[in-house]
């Protein structure tokens, strides 16, 4: 995509720059600089635009099912896709390298092996989220009662 663009750019500044005397090319390639900052302003606000709306529906359609709302109510397949293992470790100060790329940090979970056993031997997808705090065993109830959600906690599965 990217030869693509920068070949399609270089064409199109040469064709929309040709013809202009050279004491008026700079008037000329400023007004070609904003037209291209224009057009790119509003096709991006368009496609947003549009990317909302889709997200929007979506999203009201998949909240609508989880919590009983307007969405159709979910099925037992549904329950056993959306099920979460809800565990708890605590995060230590073992230091993460400066050049490290992304967001990282370093995490104890008693019986770590166990609990990734019991992850890849039945089905739950590989998706971490972490929050300092004692929250599994409130997370999970608020999943089971509210949601109506197989919530696991690891000390319940892995014993």
């Amino acid at each position: 995509m990217s030869i693509g663009m920068g070949l399609t750019f270089v064409s199109m500044t040469l064709v929309a720059l040709h013809g202009i005397p050279t004491e008026e090319s700079g008037i000329g390639s400023g007004v070609l600089n904003t037209m291209q900052q224009v057009g790119g302003a509003i096709g991006l606000a368009a496609l947003s635009t549009v990317a909302v709306h889709f997200t929007r529906g979506k999203a009201a359609e998949i909240s609508g099912s989880l919590s009983g709302g307007s969405g159709p109510a979910p099925t037992g397949d549904m329950k056993q896709r959306i099920a979460d293992l809800v565990g708890q470790g605590a995060f230590t100060e073992d230091p993460i390298p400066e050049d490290y790329f992304g967001c990282a940090g370093v995490a104890q979970i008693d019986r770590l092996q166990d609990l990734l056993l019991y992850v890849g031997k039945n089905g739950y997808r590989h998706h971490v989220s972490a929050t300092p705090g004692r929250y599994a065993a409130p997370v999970a109830e608020a999943l089971e009662y509210y949601l109506n959600m197989n919530a696991a906690l690891p000390q319940r599965v892995c014993g």
